[in-house]
């Protein structure tokens, strides 16, 4: 099997695309728990972002936190602030 790839330059529509990607346990890691974080504050405006777990529970059973919504993911970006995430 092969795949072609084309110039990204070669189509005014695709100038501005890119990939990244993510190896490795630890990066992986990383892009989850940012992705949770995204995930509880979606909940926080009434929206779902899978249909199992929600991410409040998820980030709450995972780390031990306790609270309202509000109050978890504010614990929760300090927690990923502590280690070094910056968000």
């Amino acid at each position: 099997m092969s795949t072609s790839v084309g110039n990204p330059g070669s189509d005014k529509n695709n100038k501005n695309k890119s990939c990244i990607v993510f190896s490795g346990e630890e990066e992986i890691n990383r892009v989850r728990l940012i992705a949770l974080r995204s995930a509880l504050r979606m909940e926080m405006k009434g929206i779902r972002a899978t249909r199992g777990f929600s991410a409040y529970a998820t980030i709450k059973r995972e780390f031990g936190l306790r609270g309202n919504r509000q109050k978890v993911f504010d614990q929760f970006t300090e927690l990923l602030n502590q280690a070094g995430f910056n968000l």
